[in-house]
């Protein structure tokens, strides 16, 4: 089991000027082996122009971030603006330890084989005391999301501090488009987590009433090899 609250913010030319985010985010993100997880935005601040030579920021009336649950059979997608629940039913096959299939791999995925199967891998020269992944995905389900991610671990306990998810198209002149996370409270088995009424109200998580429902079966995007390794600069 892992608990964590993050901070993110997203960089984006197209709503805010270069080297200036144009959201801010903050909200927590849960996992429990094998195939349960939750990622929330409880606060999400946009972009809201130049003032006094210093960017400011406002949170907009009905604007709400990402809320996804996964219960280890199904996966819930929260829109809390259109009060609409998308719950794709996660087929047998890629129930358990197989979740590594599902539409979340990066995220549920802790076997280092899979991961080397499904990304290109290499570490960064970092600082004293952290450890810095970097992983291009092999697939193009996956690239579709990001061009690769950074994560940075503790040397030590190798919780994660840090995350950089960079965009599809992403060019550090032409797309300067990322999200960068930092991770807080980090804690790994923790002994509230283990009892069995917070695990059962985590799994449980449903849509309020009155929402509407959109339910169908998870299917995956077939594929049969990976492309060439990407052209990565050192």
């Amino acid at each position: 089991r892992l608990e964590a609250k993050f901070r993110r913010w997203h960089y984006d030319l197209l709503a805010a000027p270069a080297g200036v985010h144009s959201t801010w985010a903050q909200g927590v993100i849960k996992y429990a082996a094998p195939d349960k997880g939750l990622f929330r935005v409880d606060q999400l601040k946009s972009f809201n122009g130049i003032v006094d030579e210093k960017p400011t920021y406002v949170e907009a009336e009905g604007q709400f971030g990402e809320h996804w649950v996964c219960n280890g059979q199904e996966l819930l997608e929260f829109d809390h603006k259109a009060k609409v629940c998308k719950i794709q039913q996660l087929p047998p096959e890629l129930r358990g330890k197989d979740i590594f299939e599902s539409p979340l791999p990066f995220v549920f995925n802790l076997d280092a084989a899979k991961i080397k199967s499904r990304y290109w891998i290499r570490q960064l020269v970092a600082q004293p005391g952290v450890v810095v992944i970097e992983a291009h995905p092999k697939y193009q389900v996956d690239r579709a999301q990001y061009k690769f991610v950074r994560v940075v671990v503790s040397s030590q306990t190798f919780l994660p501090q840090a995350s950089i998810l960079y965009g599809p198209n992403f060019h550090e002149v032409t797309a300067p488009g990322y999200d960068h996370y930092e991770f807080t409270d980090v804690e790994r088995n923790s002994i509230a987590s283990g009892l069995a009424s917070w695990v059962q109200n985590f799994i449980n998580e449903r849509p309020p009433s009155g929402w509407k429902e959109i339910r169908e079966t998870y299917r995956p995007d077939p594929q049969l090899q990976p492309p060439a390794p990407p052209q990565i600069a050192h």
